[in-house]
């Protein structure tokens, strides 16, 4: 699979493609603590969806955002927290994971706004995944759809 037409900045060691034998696709791996990819995406969607391989060891997803105020902020969730933290124009929220397997993880960045800052999403601006993980889709949608809703390309089950 070649990303070199894929915006994405790799940052730290380890990050690698290679075809994932249960989804019978090629994904990306991450393979340290201190992997990271960002994607520059600019979307006005409020969902922001992600499916990942979780492998029982710290990983974490942030969302930059343009918000209302005008304001640029960070939502970061992350199986290293247990309690939510806002700090200025940051959010903390934790992630709990329990089967080391495939995951569908959905954040309704719009909700995450109104309940931590009392704002509304504009844009969002880019992506980050840190950790050890393996990546199958990462995509941003205005509605939540359901599974047999989405393009057969999006699609967990066939």
């Amino acid at each position: 699979m070649d990303f070199s037409n894929f915006p994405h900045t790799i940052e730290g060691p380890d990050v690698n493609i290679i075809r994932d034998e249960e989804l019978r696709t090629y994904v990306i791996e991450m393979l340290r603590a201190e992997s990271r990819i960002s994607f520059p995406k600019s979307s006005d969607n409020r969902y922001l969806v992600l499916q990942f391989r979780y492998q029982s060891k710290f990983i974490s997803f942030q969302v930059k955002v343009l918000d209302s105020s005008n304001v640029y902020r960070t939502i970061t969730a992350s199986n290293n927290r247990s309690t939510v933290k806002i700090v200025k124009d940051e959010a903390a929220i934790p992630l709990v994971l329990t089967s080391n397997s495939w995951q569908i993880l959905k954040i309704d960045i719009e909700d995450v706004l109104t309940r931590c800052f009392g704002t509304s999403l504009v844009v969002s601006k880019s992506v980050v995944v840190e950790g050890i993980t393996r990546l199958s889709k990462i995509y941003f949608e205005g509605e939540d759809y359901s599974d047999a809703q989405l393009p057969k390309f999006l699609r967990v089950v066939g």
